[in-house]
């Protein structure tokens, strides 16, 4: 896979984030003058659901997005300023290969 590819693949999952949380926004004001409105509840619900999904996957692939994403508190440090910003996923690439090599590194360490 070449770096443009992961970057459209990475552009499409944050722009289903986007479009989900666009959805989720509307359905909070709609239930703001509608609280017992059960079918705008459950496409909340469901909403909410998918948005988590994708917000776990896209961290998976590409770390957080936002500092409530990351874990740096585990003990590994404060990695959050380690990842690239948006306007650098240009070297996505280079930043995904050093952290395959940090994990692997990890776990080779922890097998010892």
């Amino acid at each position: 896979m070449t770096g443009r590819e992961t970057t459209m693949d990475q552009t499409r999952a944050l722009d289903n984030l986007r479009s989900l949380a666009f959805a989720l926004q509307e359905c909070v004001l709609y239930l703001d003058g509608h609280p017992d409105n059960d079918r705008a509840l459950a496409f909340y619900r469901d909403c909410m659901r998918r948005y988590a999904e994708a917000m776990a996957q896209y961290e998976s692939q590409w770390g957080p997005i936002t500092v409530l994403g990351t874990s740096d508190a585990s003990g590994d440090g404060w990695q959050w300023v380690k990842q690239p910003w948006p306007w650098e996923w240009d070297k996505m690439e280079a930043y995904e290969a050093a952290r395959d090599r940090e994990r692997n590194d990890r776990n080779t360490a922890g097998r010892n």
